[in-house]
């Protein structure tokens, strides 16, 4: 068997390789067989990466990871088309229009000028990106700079989530965390390939979790207060922050108010900040969702996965306590409400899967680099889209085994308990010496490999 470090090196230059083949190909939308080719060979690198995080040399794989990312800095993104409307949305401000008024489409809008216009995604939509986004885009618009200024941008937030990782990760841990964080094909390929807007929300929501961590409580709700003023979805990680004893209420909870409505009071004043949001349903294709409506219709299935991700985000912020387990207890947050939201993108998984990689599980992450192939197959072959998502939630089998051993576990401490309280001998219950001997489970929650 080849040893950790061998494995390890192989792994990186498999990895490496790989990811750099990818900006020659083009078009990634004409050329979906080999692209997926290719990511399959980066993805098994990066696993062999993973099954030895420890055995590379940290300077290496720095190096290797800002040449793969250069790489892609002067590409075109193919899978995704989102930056044409950060482009758009900058254009309409500096105009003085309020984005959130009138969809692309719209022939008021024809004295903008993009020569791209005809290439926005979902033209008849006014906009749903959160104000500071939107801020963001105008900015980026001002200064001049186009698709390779936003790129830049993401990136330079992407490179602080990197530090912000690093911090966030047990110390005996850290340069595995980086490791696998900076080695990661989704993170390089939606951030450095793609350019999407997640990059800017990670870094604050993983601050977030770092604040809370050192007992900052009203700069972590200031931190997941701008994450939700650039992506709605981070407000949701309130739950996991404010119960199982994460943070003070009255710290947290005004500082995020203050961080997530400032962004809004411009657009407020000019007319509204919601655009199509609340009246634009896609197709759902999340797995849970779309189990979920497959046997009632939209709007009960909206309720119905609505009350699961809360009810799962409770559940796991009260079975996780402590600041200590507040990556953990984010991660595996955001990973229920992308099972059961209505739509998801690969580029979703961006948050619980860098959450992940600082806090030693590895599910979340394995989810992520699925949806990136699920999400290319699913533009270069739209015949199979619907199967071809479903595909990329195959990662969850890998959990059904370790939740049998830990129903057979529950199942055996619950008879021996019986047993010895008819005995007299104690309470059933494990002791803390037990606890440290048992070695980590898939379903303990804390750490999943």
């Amino acid at each position: 068997m080849i040893g950790p470090r061998p494995r390890a090196l192989l792994g990186l230059g498999v990895t490496c390789v790989a990811l750099l083949a990818l900006p020659f190909l083009g078009d990634l939308r004409q050329r979906t067989a080999v692209f997926l080719v290719l990511y399959a060979v980066a993805t098994v690198g990066y696993l062999l990466v993973v099954s030895a995080p420890a055995a590379l040399r940290l300077r290496y794989v720095v190096l290797a990871a800002l040449l793969v990312r250069l790489a892609f800095l002067p590409t075109v993104p193919s899978l995704s088309d989102d930056y044409h409307r950060y482009i758009w949305d900058g254009r309409v401000q500096l105009a003085g229009i309020d984005p959130y008024r009138h969809p692309p489409s719209s022939p008021l809008l024809d004295r903008i000028e993009y020569a791209d216009r005809d290439l926005i995604n979902h033209p008849g939509v006014r906009t749903i990106y959160p104000p500071l986004a939107e801020g963001l885009f105008a900015g980026v618009t001002a200064l001049g700079g186009g698709l390779t200024a936003f790129k830049v941008l993401f990136g330079f937030f992407e490179l602080l989530t990197a530090g912000a990782v690093w911090l966030l990760a047990p110390r005996r841990r850290r340069p595995e965390a980086l490791t696998l964080y900076l080695l990661c094909p989704l993170v390089i390929l939606e951030t450095w390939s793609s350019a999407h807007l997640e990059a800017a929300a990670v870094f604050f929501i993983v601050a977030a979790a770092l604040l809370l961590l050192r007992r900052r409580d009203a700069w972590a709700g200031a931190a997941l207060g701008l994450a939700a003023a650039l992506k709605l979805t981070p407000a949701f990680l309130l739950i996991p922050a404010l119960l199982g004893g994460r943070a003070r209420a009255t710290r947290l909870l005004p500082a995020f108010i203050v961080a997530f409505g400032i962004p809004y009071i411009p657009y407020l004043l000019g007319g509204g900040a919601r655009g199509s949001l609340g009246s634009f349903y896609p197709t759902g294709n999340a797995l849970g969702f779309f189990l979920v409506e497959q046997l009632t219709p939209r709007p009960a299935a909206v309720l119905v996965c609505a009350a699961a991700a809360i009810g799962g985000a409770v559940l796991i912020a009260l079975r996780m306590p402590g600041r200590e387990h507040v990556a953990q207890a984010f991660s595996w947050s955001a990973t229920v409400l992308l099972l059961v939201v209505p739509v998801v993108h690969s580029w979703y998984w961006l948050a619980p899967a860098t959450l992940a990689v600082a806090a030693g599980i590895r599910m979340p992450v394995y989810l992520g680099l699925a949806g990136i192939a699920g999400e290319a197959a699913y533009a270069g072959w739209p015949l199979y889209r619907g199967w071809l998502h479903l595909l990329s939630y195959l990662p969850l089998l890998a959990g059904i085994p370790a939740i049998g051993r830990w129903s057979r576990e529950r199942a055996e401490a619950t008879v021996g308990g019986q047993a010895d309280a008819q005995r007299g001998v104690g309470d059933g219950a494990e002791t803390p010496a037990e606890s440290a001997a048992r070695p980590p489970s898939i379903v303990d929650w804390r750490r999943i490999e």
